[in-house]
């Protein structure tokens, strides 16, 4: 939780020092997200202005199935 993180469709976040901006590494948020090359993370996510709630998505299509697997997740304020 907290922390700078620099976000891409492609993968999984990549935490930052917020002072120098050196790159930490990949990050999975706390387990949240899993390890395989589908587990991605959008580089959009939103604040809900009502909740303070964070909304994210992800999604990866299969173009030899024609399917699209999307998940969703909230995470609250609450340190």
């Amino acid at each position: 939780r907290g922390g700078l993180y620099a976000l891409w469709e492609g993968g999984r976040p990549h935490q930052l020092d917020p002072l120098s901006l050196e790159t930490l590494g990949e990050v999975n948020l706390e387990g949240t997200l899993g390890s395989g090359p589908t587990d991605t993370f959008t580089a959009h996510p939103r604040t809900h202005a009502g909740s303070n709630t964070l909304c994210a998505f992800s999604y990866f299509g299969n173009p030899a199935t024609g399917v699209t697997p999307i998940k969703f997740w909230q995470f609250d304020d609450t340190p």
